[in-house]
């Protein structure tokens, strides 16, 4: 196991933030959904627990990349512009468009 050290170029980083905020914001939009009870769960049980249990694994796995140093495969270079972008439209535009076909 390795020194404590910052690695934002790490694919566990940023995998462990996007597990963290994913994981908050479920908890955060469920926050006003009755919660129910383990016999008898109301809407807010499922999102909630799974927002924190999600949570909980991205300060697992972001915690685990300031102590283990990455494989040369597994450092993020650069972005890739091109999906980051075309993925989000292509549901957006299959959104518009499954309507009228």
């Amino acid at each position: 196991m390795g020194a404590f050290k910052f690695r934002p170029h790490s694919q566990d980083f940023w995998a462990g933030l996007l597990f963290l905020g994913l994981g908050l914001l479920a908890v955060y939009i469920a926050r006003d959904y009755p919660l129910g009870r383990a016999m008898r769960m109301g809407p807010g049980y499922f999102p909630t627990y799974l927002g924190w249990m999600m949570a909980f694994l991205g300060v697992i796995v972001c915690g685990r990349s300031f102590f283990l140093e990455p494989k040369p495969e597994e450092v993020v270079t650069k972005w890739a512009r091109g999906p980051l972008v075309l993925m989000p439209l292509s549901v957006a535009l299959f959104a518009v468009v499954v309507d009228n076909f």
